[in-house]
């Protein structure tokens, strides 16, 4: 079933996509404008003006999806985190706005924002998670009915590409899709369908309010972490919350326990999360030298998303030097990880993470000097 609905929307993108050619080719050869553009940039310099227009267009529509998350999140309450377009970000911090540095593999923006109140289970979130797709829908609109009332092909070419990216990013965005990361309507429908999902939403909301300012998952209140405890899960997510949980205060067999009970239930939340929790796990046979546990979870597939996307992000920075480090025993290339860390954590927006990382590094090297005594 899952293979056929895959089937059926890869058909109705390429449908749009020839839609989009034709309408587009269409457009440029009913201009008279187009021979005297022809005649004074060529072929190759109309090309290359068209991909810039289309460039511009991208950006601007990621630009206005973040915006609708932003605006509509603010006008029902919630707290600024982040914005996010590119891996450039505007952060809030105790200390005020601050520019840094974030990315997640697969996305080109992100609006972070926490709804605050006491409860986990129960606040308003589709309005937050559809404010995306209603800007781009609008944007597409206004820019449609543009579009039918100017001459000029030049300005037609770049409203044809808003309108169309538009639609895109409305679809991408509007129905629901979960690879390696979940989009926003499949966000919603977790949410509406599990109240599990939308504890776990809340509480990753407000770590990323507490990272900024240099806080972690401990720093919540008693209750909160009772609450997280307690709670019997059905699905992975919240038992990768608590393993982060007791990972952040170096209860590695605590941490353990609750990502191996993670990875033996369903993941809602993409198929990053699930090799993220792995990368854990890495981390944690890699330190405690445990060589039968590292080969069974260190498989050419984790390898591949190690390599290719884990490596892009924080959470591959510790887990490569454990295994540079210990189990590779090759201290060149450990070196040149912890020298790309330090280049990345200098403008990236999580100080908690950074902090995190560090410690977990540290621990790798206090290890290796330890076998180093020994040996």
């Amino acid at each position: 079933m899952n293979r056929l609905k895959k089937t059926l929307t890869l058909f109705y993108f390429m449908l749009i996509f020839f839609g989009i050619v034709y309408f587009y080719m269409y457009l440029i050869n009913s201009s008279p404008e187009y021979p005297v553009l022809k005649e004074r940039f060529g072929v190759i310099g109309l090309s290359l003006i068209g991909f810039f227009l289309l460039a511009s267009a991208v950006i601007c529509q990621v630009i206005f999806h973040e915006l609708g998350h932003l605006i509509i999140a603010l006008l029902s309450g919630y707290d600024f985190v982040m914005f996010r377009i590119g891996s450039i970000a505007l952060v809030k911090t105790d200390e005020g706005f601050k520019f840094g540095k974030f990315h997640i593999p697969g996305t080109g923006g992100q609006a972070l924002l926490y709804p605050g109140g006491k409860s986990y289970e129960d606040y308003r979130y589709k309005l937050y998670m559809y404010g995306g797709v209603i800007s781009n829908i609008l944007v597409a609109l206004v820019c449609f009915l543009i579009l039918i009332s100017v001459k000029s092909l030049l300005l037609q070419i770049f409203l044809f590409f808003m309108t169309a990216l538009g639609i895109i990013f409305s679809l991408t965005n509007g129905i629901p899709i979960s690879e390696q990361i979940v989009n926003d309507a499949m966000n919603a429908k977790l949410m509406d369908k599990y109240k599990e999902y939308r504890v776990f939403t809340k509480y990753t909301l407000k770590a990323s309010k507490y990272y900024v300012n240099a806080k972690s998952l401990k720093d919540f209140d008693d209750d909160e972490i009772r609450y997280l405890i307690d709670t019997k899960a059905e699905f992975a997510e919240m038992d990768i919350l608590k393993g982060d949980y007791y990972g952040e205060k170096g209860d590695f067999k605590k941490a353990e326990l609750y990502y191996k009970e993670a990875l033996s239930k369903s993941f809602l939340s993409g198929e990053i999360q699930k090799n993220a929790t792995i990368n854990e796990l890495i981390y944690i046979f890699a330190l405690r030298g445990d060589e039968e546990e590292f080969k069974k979870y260190y498989t050419f597939d984790f390898r591949n998303i190690l390599t290719k996307v884990l490596s892009k992000m924080i959470n591959g920075f510790h887990s490569r030097y454990a295994i540079a480090k210990l189990i590779d025993k090759n201290d060149s290339v450990a070196d040149v990880i912890k020298k790309q860390f330090d280049k990345y954590k200098k403008n990236y927006i999580f100080k908690a993470q950074v902090d995190d990382v560090e410690k977990k590094i540290q621990l790798v090297d206090d290890k290796s000097y330890a076998t180093e005594e020994l040996q």
